[in-house]
């Protein structure tokens, strides 16, 4: 029988949510595991192991011995729900990828002079261009409705990667038009910008913007990360907590309420945190070359 939440359980920040041991890590990655990377949220039906990727999606399970949740969620009737929940997880869809070249073009001087002369002037160089996938917005034509759709042209397209796959995008106007940015459907809560290139690294910095993110990673060579605003799930910090044990909080200067927040969600996952204290108003890409010499002298470590 499967019962993976039969060892030592730590209780998460948000209501409903827990940590345990994965007991797929040895199989899986030929250790076991004994930080807690295992997630799981009985009220959104999801569990995740942030080490090695199990899920219900790829790893077939028996749940039908859940008796040691009646000493967690103390009623039998909470134990039926949480089945029921599992089991509707384990059936859900892999969501839709989204096609690039079918909302976009390549970011290129001969192909999209207007939007990349926006981007060269924004210190942004041409290997950069390459290297974060920069695309610019086209009208197009849905498949499924048969409709123009016209959204995304006139923007810088920022995508999210998971892998080779693109799971999600924000576009950022570069000709004036309102808002300044969008994003593609599904909730930005759930996803973290550059996370993909974190992998096989111990650190990242944390920036609050996907351009000072950007910004910082140019100007330090530190892989950086962007949690697309101050709001963000411990589901998205735990993707990074599978990638990176050391982080650099790096948030846009005076935003100190939401920083002692996330400092405070990000030592409880078990990280290393260093805050790097930007003047006031002032991000990674408003310092510019000096955000190196401030990353270096004014980073402190934070132990609560």
């Amino acid at each position: 029988m499967f019962d993976f939440i039969s060892g030592e359980i730590k209780k998460g920040s948000k209501p409903n949510e827990f940590w345990t041991c994965c007991p797929f890590c040895e199989e899986r990655k030929g250790s076991p595991d004994t930080n807690f990377h295992l997630g799981f949220n009985t009220k959104k039906a999801m569990w995740h192991c942030f080490r090695c990727e199990a899920s219900p999606r790829n790893v077939k399970t028996n749940i039908e011995n859940l008796k040691d949740t009646a000493r967690l969620y103390e009623t039998p009737s909470t134990v039926t729900q949480l089945r029921s929940r599992i089991e509707r997880a384990a059936t859900r869809k892999t969501p839709d990828y989204i096609d690039l070249d079918l909302i976009s073009w390549e970011l290129t001087k001969e192909h999209t002079p207007l939007a990349y002369d926006y981007m060269i002037n924004r210190n942004f160089s041409p290997d950069e261009i390459k290297k974060y996938n920069l695309r610019v917005g086209k009208t197009f034509i849905d498949p499924k409705t048969k409709r123009n759709v016209k959204r995304w042209r006139e923007r810088i397209l920022f995508p999210f990667f998971d892998g080779d796959n693109c799971i999600f995008v924000c576009g950022r106007s570069y000709m004036g038009r309102d808002p300044k940015y969008i994003n593609s459907s599904g909730s930005k809560k759930s996803v973290v910008y550059g996370l993909e290139r974190v992998n096989g690294e111990k650190e990242c910095i944390i920036a609050e913007g996907i351009i000072s993110a950007i910004a910082a990673e140019r100007a330090t060579g530190i892989p950086a990360v962007c949690l697309l605003g101050k709001s963000n799930s411990d589901w998205a910090l735990s993707k990074i907590r599978s990638k990176a044990n050391r982080v650099y909080l790096s948030l846009d200067g005076g935003v100190n309420r939401e920083r002692r927040e996330l400092r405070r969600r990000l030592l409880g996952l078990g990280f290393e945190v260093f805050e790097v204290l930007l003047p006031e108003g002032k991000d990674p890409d408003d310092l510019g070359s000096e955000y190196r010499q401030c990353f270096d002298q004014r980073k402190k470590v934070s132990i609560g």
